[in-house]
């Protein structure tokens, strides 16, 4: 975070690849003298719980974690009673956007 508060032109938005990070920008941001979300938005990934609670609170993309774990258990169930037939290589399921406070429009 901090080379891209030092670049001459720093973004607008960052979209960091888990919460913890992204509060540690937050930090960062702060740190100099820039604010969220009115200099940088910030979104991150997991939704873990202290993510509403910080200040701003933080805007982010939540796992759809017992739809993880039900389709891990199903496909578990299944080879463990002996199916061989072909596993999908690929199950895509649909994460949620969690907007709060770090983020806002771009003008």
């Amino acid at each position: 975070m901090n080379d891209l508060l030092n670049m001459s032109n720093p973004p607008t938005a960052v979209f960091v690849c888990n919460d913890m990070m992204a509060i540690g920008a937050i930090r960062a941001i702060n740190r100099v003298g820039l604010k969220v979300p009115d200099d940088i938005s910030i979104i991150g990934f997991d939704n873990i719980p202290i993510a509403e609670v910080i200040t701003p609170a933080l805007t982010t993309i939540a796992q759809p974690i017992n739809a993880i774990a039900q389709q891990a258990m199903a496909l578990l169930l299944r080879r463990m009673e002996g199916d061989t037939s072909e596993y999908p290589s690929r199950i895509t399921l649909v994460p949620e956007l969690i907007v709060r406070d770090s983020c806002r429009a771009y003008s």
